[in-house]
């Protein structure tokens, strides 16, 4: 039974409502309110799927095998637990739950999103975000526009600690507003957006800047520094070299100011960092098992082993950490690529590796500056993070929105061709 025009756009603008309201959910604290925020955006874009009968145009196109990869190492968590002799139901309970995103990003992404959601709406969605998150955390301060008065330490600080009880670390904040960077630049780029729009976005840009600057995180303000330098060195390139040497040298010099300014880039922090010990003990627990892995939780139990009864920084880093109400979800590899290799071996390695190197061919071609943008982004964070909630999410529809158009391409038949 078809469903009546009127009821198929309501359900088609709700899908994109709830579209935009899960990307702005997105950089806080997984907890009730965003997973239900995602269940109603899962089950709108069913029902806006069903409505408009969009199997009838669906066809598959390459650039699928990225969500391909990521429901296939998804799927790694429960078929590597069949052999396993250990078996922690928290740890893998609390595993299969944080990559469910992987899951829905990868279904989301093989089904396609109907031609009610757009590129440049979102990029705006974004950068509102950007600027109403960030205003909440502001207001969270309780310092009001005295908080621009203090110098930068005291702001980092304050703005620190609001930051962390009402959204999320800056490890997920920071890739969020570096994520929503890349879509406003995307927009500054576009020739027909109007001059008082343009300007709105580059304000907006300067003022997420300003709030990566102002981050403890040294991974967000490398990876903003990072897009700002792939952005401008883009555009001047094509504008003469007098222009691109200047632009070059000028950002340079404010990229060695910024950093020498960051106390965590400091030689003793950077040396003296856990993370260091965390990948050392994480190889050695590779080592025993480098073709097949250990499984999620044989792997985990491992690293608890080696952080309780280690020594240095890794056993001072996790002993008042390690307790019974997060027992199961710590310690990890604070790495994405040895994760999957500790995990599931090879197999889950070059998986996981996949995962960032398909959307590099992914067409169209004319957004994959954007698109090696947003890899560039979970590229780095993976470095020292791990790809679960809600990262994959993020991930997978940032790649799903610069290639819209490709996913729209009409279905080559005969009567096409001719």
């Amino acid at each position: 039974m078809a469903v009546p025009l009127d009821a198929r756009k309501l359900i088609s603008y709700l899908q994109v409502l709830s579209l935009w309201i899960l990307i702005v959910a997105l950089p806080f604290r997984m907890g009730p309110l965003q997973y239900w925020i995602m269940i109603a955006a899962v089950v709108l874009f069913v029902l806006e799927y069903v409505a408009n009968q969009r199997w009838r145009t669906w066809h598959w196109e390459r650039n699928m095998w990225l969500y391909v990869a990521m429901i296939a190492y998804y799927l790694l968590i429960p078929i590597w637990q069949l052999w396993s002799d250990c078996y922690d139901p928290r740890h893998f309970a609390y595993t299969l739950e944080n990559g469910l995103p992987l899951l829905v990003g990868g279904a989301v992404g093989i089904i396609g999103f109907g031609e009610r959601v757009k590129l440049r709406p979102v990029c705006y969605v974004f950068m509102a975000g950007c600027v109403l998150i960030s205003l909440y955390i502001m207001a969270g301060t309780g310092d009001g526009l005295a908080f621009f008065t203090h110098p930068r330490q005291y702001q980092s600080d304050t703005f620190k600690l609001a930051r962390q009880e009402l959204v999320n670390s800056h490890m997920m904040y920071n890739l969020y507003l570096n994520v929503s960077l890349v879509f406003a630049l995307y927009l500054l780029q576009q020739k027909d957006v109007k001059r008082w729009v343009r300007v709105l976005v580059a304000v907006a840009c300067v003022w997420t800047f300003y709030l990566l600057c102002i981050t403890e995180g040294r991974i967000g303000l490398f990876t903003a520094l990072l897009i700002g330098a792939s952005f401008l060195l883009a555009f001047t390139y094509r504008r003469g070299k007098v222009l691109f040497g200047v632009v070059t040298a000028a950002y340079m010099a404010a990229c060695v100011v910024l950093v020498s300014q960051h106390q965590r880039f400091g030689s003793d922090n950077v040396e003296h960092d856990p993370r260091w010990q965390i990948w050392e003990a994480t190889i050695d627990i590779i080592k025993e098992k480098p073709l097949l892995g250990h499984g999620v939780c044989e792997a985990k139990e491992e690293l608890t082993e080696k952080a309780v009864t280690g020594e240095g920084a890794l056993q001072s880093f996790y002993a008042p950490r390690l307790n019974e109400r997060n027992i199961h979800r710590l310690p990890h590899p604070h790495n994405a690529f040895l994760q999957a290799w500790c995990c599931f071996g090879i197999i889950g390695l070059v998986i996981q590796l996949s995962i960032f190197t398909i959307p590099l061919v992914m067409r169209p071609k004319k957004n994959r500056l954007y698109i090696l943008m947003i890899v560039g982004c979970f590229v780095i964070q993976s470095i020292t993070d791990i790809f679960f909630t809600p990262q994959p999410l993020l991930y997978s529809l940032s790649i799903m929105f610069f290639t819209l158009e490709q996913s729209r391409l009409p279905i080559k038949t005969e009567k096409n061709e001719n």
